[in-house]
């Protein structure tokens, strides 16, 4: 079955989203289709700035077993940025997979009680802001957006939440293909965000808060 066609069936089980009190978790673009296991270094990113007693989703979008196929693989640059472009593309014109982002960051929001920090790369802002106006968003809940290097096409629309842009000084793409307000200037480039220690040290100090 195509990565769409799995996207939009939509199984009752298999959810990687237990109800939870506080939860972090990343929102990037897929750059494999047959896995949403998170790279070693992303797993690494959020060991490192998880505040602690917060639930890690150890996986990415849409956060279903039936996603994670087997061990991570690196896709390659090209093949990486062909699907991301894609997905950017979809976020536009194809209702089905808005229909998926809204109905996976609606159950985000709904299994989590008090703080939600949603961490997005590249991409993953695109993907959440095309949605967001759509969620319901419960006023007991603190939503925190950490955009890193991020890739949005349109006004940011994230109301209810606090959001926060890092951008790295050698990232051509996000300059490109980010034009709003940026919080934090960092010392790397598009592919670095989840090894620097400075967005590290950035982020864990925006966690404390």
């Amino acid at each position: 079955m195509k990565y769409l066609q799995r996207l939009q069936s939509h199984p009752g089980d298999g959810s990687l989203l237990a109800a939870a009190d506080s939860r972090v978790l990343l929102l990037t673009g897929q750059s494999s289709f047959s896995s949403a296991r998170l790279s070693p270094e992303q797993e690494s990113f959020l060991r490192h700035v998880a505040p602690a007693r917060c639930e890690v989703v150890w996986s990415g979008f849409p956060y279903r077993t039936e996603f994670l196929g087997s061990d991570f693989h690196s896709s390659g640059m090209v093949a990486a940025s062909v699907r991301n472009g894609l997905q950017v593309m979809w976020s536009f014109w194809h209702p089905g997979y808005r229909r998926a982002l809204l109905r996976v960051l609606q159950e985000v929001i709904d299994t989590t009680s008090r703080r939600l920090v949603l961490i997005t790369g590249s991409c993953g802002l695109q993907l959440a802001n095309v949605v967001w106006p759509k969620l319901r968003l419960p006023s007991a809940l603190r939503v925190q957006v950490i955009a890193l290097g991020p890739v949005c096409f349109s006004t940011l629309r994230l109301h209810g939440a606090s959001v926060t842009v890092l951008q790295g000084d050698r990232d051509g793409w996000s300059r490109l293909f980010y034009r709003g307000l940026v919080d934090v200037r960092c010392a790397c480039g598009h592919l670095d965000y989840w090894t620097s220690m400075e967005v590290r040290r950035r982020v864990e100090e925006m966690l404390k808060a």
